[in-house]
């Protein structure tokens, strides 16, 4: 490999002439001008933005919604839904609470009540349309939310490793530690674990806290690298409730999925570029590593580390036959190889030179020696194509592009060779801003208990002129509001990646925010898609595909990451994707094919190694599956609230009887969560799992924890009294409707009633016996009368009398008047703590509006 030193680079001032504004564009800027067009009025990718009135909730309370349909290209709301399906689910997939709101212009308002007695857990309120349905169910929204009282909760956990990481084939421990709110240890409270990996248990225990507030959790690490993560699964009672934890084990051996984003797009053989990487573990989290590149013989070239954010980038000067390959350093995933994208001949680098308010310099570069030629380079926002040029290339060169016509922060740079095809492309940030300006103003800094306040917003362009919007505005508690970007920022920049910033992109360190925007993509934008377009075959017809997704299996039944799936129509047609580290995968086929029809098969990256492939069902089924994953819970809420001192300053938290307010006209809710979807529910195996997790072996039914790991034995199953032995084919002759109450006994005194045998467990079934149909008819009255509209009014926690209220003010249509102001109008409660007022929506210039302040009560 020739040294850096060496290497001659030859520099030029490139020659061009604009193409558009011009009024002599070239045949293939017109063409590629149709594409967009046609791309961005035939393509019906949706993003939806809920925006709630904060995301810690009480059991009983109300979720206050504003939602935003809006295309995925344009940013601009969506006319093309007619309605909006909105499920909470638990995360463990099982469906809570559902419903269907009507859009009126892409936006919808409405309100969703949680059950009185939900378990205390993580949430996700999902939310979809029916064009989604056919799409990827990534791009589905989600939003987690956490539903318990903390002031009902006796401890704070904490689970602490004995080592940062762990070594394959040993013993090893980690500690749970017990405190109240008072930093005082919990001594001889008891709790259960449980080792797992996917749907695998791997060992369970019970333990109980010593006079420090500590107990131990024994678990053995595996002797290879695993394919999925192993988690620790905690269960512990507080106060009336019941805390579950999830934490994943810190492996040596962890595989960490590295991608690499080279500035262009692809590496370039011959020339010294820059290459952007992202280091994400098991389950799709950033994380942060060191590791060197090294070439064939396994020598180092340069050693790099993630700066934040799992973010790092080096720079390579890349042999014109060598191949390379990262080799990690770092404790985790130490001494894992992934190789470097390959040389790719006659592509090219591009890079930002230098950013002025009217220039943007680029800097493009190719292979030496390679034979010069014309090439063409375009802009493209908010789906159009903005700016293109024409230029001469024989190596490097530096271009300057007028940003008179650039009205977005961020634009789709690609450069095309003379046949058409693509061979750069990246996104950059322009300097140019049409954004808003949004101040805030209120009567007081801080208030006292029970104060009314009033806090003003005013909004104006960039020349301070008043500007109209619609808005929605939430006021809350900021401990039941935890710091997180707005989700409608999102839509300002319309990247596939959320920012990773607090701040303004002007505001950010240049190369770091260079470094994230090689590494992001335009938010339903894909090239390869725009040039498959065909003008002359066009029509009007919208571009839709057909979803087909399902899971790789190996053949003890376990998820195959990295699979090489294919599938396959009778008319010989191929389709070919790769398994995510879930083992999950999606493919989207052109709507001419029939799904029916399809044989699907899936390889290891040699094809020696042949796996089973299951599709699923349908959406839902499919949306279940991909909320049903592995995720970290570890309840962090609690500690922030004790460090704040949060109940020491609001002592009237432990001085109410909680409950439920219930309003004359509403009827109280003591039915458990779980029957609210008894109705709409074929699968009793699916309602049993809602209530207590389970895993099947030899077809019967093993409950976590109770000697499962032994699973001498299923669980007992009795229906009206009669005992139907252990095999759950038994329940596939009941009809979850005619189901009046379902119990799970654990407990060795309550088994003992039926079996004096069975340690496993007993599923208790009782059936409705007559008023069936009222029963379902005053459900289904109850259904639509949550749907009614509802007036806001602040819910306090317990007794109205203590006057708790976590929201404040909460306004789903605020609109400026002339001078660009709206008036938002609060009464505290008797909560001291920060609040937050958020704002969101959009100005009548379809430009997107997200800001926060705070308000302190004292």
């Amino acid at each position: 490999m020739k040294s850096s030193g060496k290497e001659l680079i030859f520099m030029i001032i490139l020659i061009f002439s604009a193409t558009l504004g011009s009024g002599q564009e070239n045949d293939f800027i017109a063409k590629l001008k149709t594409q967009m067009l046609l791309y961005r009025t035939q393509k019906t990718d949706q993003v939806i933005i809920l925006q709630t009135d904060k995301s810690l909730y009480r059991q009983g309370e109300t979720i206050w919604v504003k939602g935003y349909v809006t295309d995925a290209i344009t940013h601009s709301l969506s006319l093309n839904s007619l309605e909006l399906s909105v499920q909470l689910f638990d995360n463990k997939g099982v469906n809570v609470l559902e419903g269907k709101y009507l859009l009126k212009n892409g936006i919808v308002d409405f309100h969703v009540s949680i059950p009185a007695d939900l378990p205390s857990d993580i949430y996700y309120l999902v939310a979809y349309t029916p064009e989604m349905e056919n799409g990827d169910i990534r791009k589905i929204f989600k939003k987690e939310i956490a539903i318990a009282r903390p002031e009902n909760l006796d401890i704070i956990p904490h689970l602490e490793y004995s080592k940062p990481f762990f070594a394959p084939d040993c013993k090893e421990t980690a500690t749970l530690s017990l405190r109240n709110f008072e930093g005082k240890p919990i001594s001889g409270k008891k709790f259960e674990y449980q080792v797992y990996s996917r749907e695998k248990e791997l060992l369970s225990g019970k333990g109980k806290t010593g006079v420090t507030g500590s107990g131990e959790v024994v678990f053995f690490t595996p002797s290879e690298q695993t394919k999925t993560p192993q988690m620790i699964s905690l269960s512990v009672s507080s106060g009336r409730d019941r805390l579950n934890l999830f934490s994943k084990i810190p492996l040596v051996s962890e595989k960490i999925t590295v991608k690499f984003y080279p500035e262009g797009g692809k590496l370039v053989p011959g020339i010294l570029q820059l290459v952007v990487y992202e280091a994400k573990d098991q389950l799709g989290n950033p994380i942060d590593i060191k590791s060197d590149i090294q070439d064939e013989q396994g020598k180092t070239i340069v050693s790099t580390s993630t700066t934040e954010h799992g973010l790092g980038a080096f720079r390579l000067l890349n042999s014109e036959a060598g191949k390379f390959s990262m080799k990690i350093s770092s404790d985790i995933g130490k001494n894992q190889i992934i190789p470097l994208p390959p040389l790719s001949p006659g592509s090219m680098s591009l890079s930002v030179k230098k950013t002025e308010g009217t220039n943007l310099s680029l800097l493009l570069g190719k292979t030496p020696k390679s034979m010069p030629g014309k090439y063409r380079i375009v802009a493209v926002s908010n789906g159009e194509l903005i700016w293109a040029s024409d230029f001469d290339l024989e190596q490097s060169g530096i271009i300057n592009v007028p940003l008179d016509n650039f009205s977005a922060r961020i634009a789709a740079f690609a450069v095309f060779n003379e046949k058409g095809e693509l061979v750069a492309q990246r996104l950059i940030y322009t300097g140019k801003s049409q954004s808003l300006n949004v101040t805030f103003s209120s009567d007081k800094h801080v208030y006292k208990c029970g104060e009314e306040g009033v806090i003003r917003v005013k909004v104006t362009d960039q020349n301070g002129n008043p500007v109209k919007a619609e808005l929605a505005a939430s006021l809350a508690d900021g401990y039941a509001f935890p710091e997180s970007a707005p989700a409608i920022e999102s839509l300002i920049y319309g990247l596939e990646k959320p920012s990773l910033f607090n701040e303004p992109f002007d505001k950010i360190n240049t190369e770091t925010l260079d470094c994230f925007l090689v590494s992001n993509s335009l938010r339903g934008f894909d090239w390869s898609q725009v040039l498959a377009v065909d003008p002359a075959k066009s029509s009007t017809k919208r571009i839709g595909a057909i979803r087909v997704s399902g899971i790789v299996l190996d053949d003890k039944n376990l998820p195959v990451p990295d699979a090489l799936v294919s599938l396959n129509s009778v008319s010989l047609q191929q389709f070919i994707t790769t398994s995510d580290q879930r083992g999950g995968f999606v493919i989207n086929l052109p709507v001419s094919i029939d799904k029916n029809s399809l044989s699907a098969s899936a390889t290891d990256g040699t094809g020696k190694l042949h796996f089973q492939v299951r599709l699923n069902k349908d959406f839902k089924d499919e949306l279940v599956k991909s909320l049903n994953t592995m995720t970290i819970i570890d309840w962090h809420i609690l500690e922030q609230m004790d460090q704040g001192n949060y109940f020491k300053a609001n002592p009237d938290f432990f001085k109410i009887r909680p409950a439920v307010k219930v309003r004359g006209n509403e009827r109280k809710v003591s039915e458990p969560y779980w029957k609210r979807y008894l109705t709409g529910s074929s699968n009793m195996l699916e309602i049993l799992k809602a209530i207590r997790p389970f895993e099947m072996s030899n077809g019967k039914i093993v409950f976590r924890g109770m000697n499962s790991f032994l699973a001498q034995d299923g669980a007992l199953i009795v229906i009206d009294g009669q005992r139907l032995g252990t095999e759950a084919s038994q329940l596939s002759f009941i009809n979850p409707q005619d189901v009046d109450d379902i119990r799970i006994l654990l407990d060795p005194v309550e088994m003992g009633m039926y079996t004096g045998l069975n340690s496993i467990g007993v599923i208790e079934i009782k059936t409705k016996h007559g008023n069936s149909d009222d029963n379902r008819l005053s459900e289904i009255a109850d259904q639509q009368k949550a749907n009614m509209p509802k007036l806001f009014a602040p819910e306090p926690i317990g007794e109205g009398k203590y006057d708790l209220k976590t929201t404040l003010q909460w306004i789903p249509v605020l609109f400026t008047n002339e001078k660009g102001e709206a008036t938002i109008p609060f009464k505290t409660g008797n909560i001291k703590s920060d609040f937050i007022l958020e704002i969101a929506g959009f100005s009548n210039q379809r430009q997107w509006i997200g800001r926060r302040t705070e308000i302190k009560v004292e």
